[in-house]
Parts: structure tokens; C-alpha cells; sequence
């Protein structure tokens, strides 16, 4: 008798471990969805980055291929620009003609574009939270008399600034290649996004 009950109470303690040890259907869809959610790079994820004075070019060829590894519009925008930075290719005219060159090379003529936000360059100004890496940007050139310039966004410097990293070229037909910059983007009047 005293045989048996320790057995069954030692089977019930191993059986009562176990429970412990094991999770439900539902538990176990539930890690695994937010297991999925943790994998996907989310576009719309701005990423922490260092102020432009401390990256190298290696370190901002890594946050353009970072973002142009993506199969999204502004994946393809930011592969396009990246390319034509490192090659150091010319496109003569204004800010705008160069940033709607790579928009046309990454299969985004003008009517593939969705104008996601339209102000005059009084504003009133866009919500920056809506600003996605390979967006064509309108903003007040705040360094350079204020006026209006274009540019492609490639990721905050520091958010609460209103600090960017960019892709852009001076304008002006001047023979400068595009180039990456640090803007000073709080005027921003205008946004632009490719669209499948």
C-alpha cells in the first residue's frame, strides 16, 4: 500500500512538472506570431543612428543598404541613390531634377507616385512620424536663405531636431555629384512615395 502511494504521488508530481513545462496551442501561436512580428525589419521603424560627423563612409553605405535591401518602394528608391552616390554620377539641373531622376531609374516615373503630403513653404508643416526611409522630402532649406529644396530620406539623425540624414545634390546645374547630408528637415512641406 504505502508502495503505491508513493508512486502515484510521485507520478503526479512528475505529471504536475510537466504541465509546467508545457504551454498551450494558443500560447504557443502566440510566441510565435510575436516572434514573426520581431524578424520582420519594418520600414516604418525609424532606427537609432549616430550624428553624421561620427559615420564613415562604410558606416553610411550600411544604413543605405540596410534600407535599399527592402522590396519596398523606398528600398528601391534608396538602392537607386546610393548607387548613383558611390559612382559619383552627374545630373545637372535643380535638387528636384536629380531626386526625380532616381525616381524614374527605380521604376517610379510620375504617375507611380503618391503625394502623401502638400503645403506651400509657409506650411502648415507635416507630421515627421510620417516620413519613411527613400521618401522624396520638401522642405525650407533652413541653413540656405530658407528656400525650397528636395531631397531623399534616409533615416533620423535625432528625431526630436528634426535632424536627417539625407540623399541630395546642391542644384544650381552645378557639376557636383548627389551626396549624403545632414538636413535640418523641421520645415518639411512636401512628401512624396513610390507606389506599386
Amino acid at each position: 500500500m504505502k508502495n503505491k502511494k508513493t508512486f502515484i504521488l510521485s507520478t503526479l508530481a512528475v505529471l504536475l512538472f510537466a504541465s509546467c513545462m508545457t504551454t498551450s496551442p494558443e500560447l504557443e501561436q502566440e510566441k510565435t506570431e510575436q516572434q514573426n512580428k520581431e524578424e520582420i525589419k519594418p520600414e516604418l521603424k525609424p532606427r537609432k543612428s549616430k550624428r553624421t560627423n561620427e559615420y564613415t563612409p562604410e558606416a553610411i553605405t550600411k544604413v543605405t543598404d540596410f534600407y535599399g535591401s527592402f522590396k519596398t518602394p523606398g528600398g528601391r528608391v534608396l538602392a537607386v541613390a546610393a548607387d548613383l552616390v558611390a559612382k559619383k554620377e552627374l545630373i545637372l539641373g535643380g535638387c528636384w531634377t536629380y531626386v526625380n531622376a532616381v525616381y524614374d531609374r527605380a521604376g517610379f516615373p510620375a504617375d507611380k507616385r503618391e503625394t502623401l503630403y502638400k503645403a506651400g513653404q509657409k506650411g502648415p508643416y507635416i507630421d515627421h512620424s510620417l516620413i519613411l526611409p527613400g521618401d522624396w522630402i520638401m522642405y525650407c532649406n533652413l541653413p540656405y536663405k530658407e528656400i525650397g529644396h528636395s531631397a531623399i530620406f534616409v533615416e533620423w539623425i535625432d528625431f526630436e531636431r528634426r535632424s536627417a540624414l539625407t540623399i541630395e545634390y546642391v542644384g544650381g546645374n552645378r557639376k557636383i555629384p548627389g551626396r549624403y547630408r545632414e538636413a535640418d528637415i523641421l520645415k518639411t512641406f512636401g512628401l512624396l512615395r513610390g507606389m506599386e
